[in-house]
């Protein structure tokens, strides 16, 4: 008899809700049992019970579970069921009772420990919960969501060691979990440093990732980014699914100006953890900074697939792909942003819109970009988004080979703000496009003269210049102009390079263009090396940046037909 009530006890068991580490110690007590005698009346009460509560009838369970008491005085899985029916009910002091009951019978009792310690932090008795739940984290499962609660309580309690340790051991077993590492370096901030202690404990030979980690805050706060990083690269080593510690290491390698390095430490963190859009986000933003348009788009496409409707994605995505060259997928990136965006958005899509229109020949709807455009211009009132929108109608008009119009617009729109500098340049750049140079060299004239400092005013001037073979050293001052405000600026080396080249400067002009090229990949830069190279008798260099500049730029009939001299050309 006794038996057969057993088997039906744990056949219920078996198929209950209940944790498997609760079922497991309920079968334990059902066997331990079996060793002293109990009436078999206390299994079918408490058999009853179990059905009871499965069914959500809780004050019944009560019922059978106080006749099993009586019948089994021993048992603690009966006042532990009971306890944690008072829980479910949010009856915590009537539990409390019952969970001390289960100790005096099971000391180590994982689940009178865990509720026990959960109870007593509720009610701010931390110490003992700390005793309560040190037992529960030794003996069961769930280790993470104990050691949170062990470590509140340190924090507290003002035991930030302590509250450090458990965290510890926390990012140790969910190294992927970014929150953990943010709270430990606000934890570190607070604690006291021994720079010596923290060095030991890296090179000690059994040291962990946490050990590198501690090192690395420290060296990073006392601005010794380079140690800091290379404490970080030894701690992603022995822990490479350490999300937060890939993106502490990206953006150390930001502050040391090692873009590259900083891509492969975020690329690492995506392969952890593919399903953060964060994560997904900086890495995109990083290869836009760098002009890796390829790779950035594919970043944003994963953003994208995460979540569909963000505006700032689609915005980017469609000049990625119109900057490569995808002209059909920037269409569906900026048709998809419009449909999204409503009233307000960037009117900067429209431009990318219509030139990716003009690129697969649907002008029509080139026209339609355009017209958005000028329609935007006449609900404008402010003065410099009045101006921004007129120049994005300008160069979208340039691109359908209608510069007389964008001209006259851009004439109009000076008119408002005749000092404008960005205006200005475009406007100089139609005119020098429509090969109106005194136009644009009196307009480039006076932009410099209201704006002395502004960099794209010096180089662009010092560029007109080099162009022409005119004014080359005034040129070669006013491109320095603007490199000693932005010295890693691909365009203005580029520019320094030519009019180099133009004075007969060829290694200066071979020096500045190489450093263009590292900077940015740019088919013009391509092009203007290939003619330094031409230039100084080594055709063969030149036909490989000029093949490049193709790749770069396949409709540049100027640097198609240099490829077809040079092969034509006699040996």
């Amino acid at each position: 008899m006794i038996k057969r009530f057993t088997n039906h006890l744990l056949a219920i068991l078996a198929c209950s809700t209940f944790p498997v580490f609760v079922q497991a110690e309920e079968m334990n007590g059902a066997a331990s049992a079996l060793s002293r005698s109990v009436p078999a009346e206390a299994y079918t009460e408490y058999a009853a019970a179990v059905t009871e509560r499965l069914r959500g009838n809780l004050t019944a369970a009560l019922v059978h579970l106080n006749t099993a008491q009586k019948l089994d005085t021993e048992s603690f899985a009966i006042p532990r069921q009971m306890a944690e029916i008072y829980l479910q009910r949010g009856e915590s002091k009537k539990a409390e009772q019952f969970l001390r009951q289960v100790i005096e019978k099971s000391p180590r009792d994982f689940t009178a420990n865990l509720e026990l310690g959960r109870i007593n932090y509720q009610e701010e008795k931390f110490e003992t919960a700390v005793k309560h739940l040190k037992i529960a984290v030794e003996v069961g499962p769930n280790q993470f969501y104990i050691r949170r609660i062990l470590a509140s309580i340190f924090r507290k309690t003002k035991k930030l060691l302590l509250a450090a340790q458990q965290y510890e051991k926390m990012l140790i077993e969910r190294p992927s979990l970014n929150s953990t590492t943010r709270t430990l370096i606000l934890l570190y901030r607070r604690m006291p440093k021994n720079m010596e202690a923290l060095k030991g404990a890296a090179r000690a030979p059994d040291a962990d990732f946490i050990s590198h980690f501690r090192l690395a805050q420290e060296l990073g706060k006392k601005g010794k980014i380079q140690e800091a990083v290379s404490s970080l690269e030894m701690a992603v080593k022995l822990q490479p699914r350490w999300t937060y510690g890939l993106i502490m290491l990206g953006e150390y390698y930001k502050q040391l100006e090692q873009p590259e390095l900083a891509i492969n430490a975020y690329s690492r963190a995506v392969d952890v953890a593919p399903g953060s859009k964060q994560l997904w986000d900086r890495l995109s933003q990083l290869f836009l900074n760098e002009h890796k348009f390829d790779d950035a788009a594919r970043a944003l496409e994963r953003i994208r697939s995460l979540k569909p409707k963000s505006l700032r994605t689609l915005y980017q995505l469609c000049y990625c792909y119109y900057a490569t060259a995808l002209y059909k997928s920037a269409i569906d990136a900026g048709e998809e942003y419009l449909s999204y965006s409503g009233k307000e958005y960037n009117s900067v899509i429209h431009e990318w819109l219509g030139k990716s229109y003009v690129k697969i020949g649907e002008m029509e709807k080139a026209h339609a970009s355009v017209n958005a455009l000028l329609k935007r211009l006449e609900e404008e009132k402010e003065a410099a988004e009045y101006q921004s929108i007129s120049r994005l109608a300008a160069s979208l008009l340039s691109s359908m080979d209608n510069r007389k119009q964008a001209i006259q617009l851009l004439e109009e729109t000076r008119k408002r703000e005749p000092k404008d500098a960005e205006t200005c340049l475009d406007l100089a750049f139609l005119y020098d496009q429509e090969n109106l140079d005194e136009q644009a060299e009196n307009l480039l004239r006076d932009t410099l003269e209201n704006h002395p400092d502004n960099p794209r005013v010096n180089n662009h001037l010092g560029y007109f210049y080099a162009e022409r073979g005119l004014k080359l050293e005034e040129a070669v001052g006013l491109i320095k102009n603007a490199l000693n405000q932005e010295p890693k600026n691909w365009a203005y080396l580029d520019s320094l390079g030519w009019v180099y080249f133009k004075l007969g400067r060829v290694q200066e002009a071979l020096n500045k263009l190489n450093e263009a090229i590292t900077i940015h990949d740019d088919p013009i830069v391509r092009e203007h090396l290939g003619d330094v190279y031409k230039a100084a008798g080594s055709p063969q260099k030149a036909k490989g940046q000029w093949e490049r500049s193709l790749e770069l730029d396949p409709e540049s009939e100027s640097v198609r037909n240099k490829v077809r001299q040079l092969k034509d050309a006699p040996k």
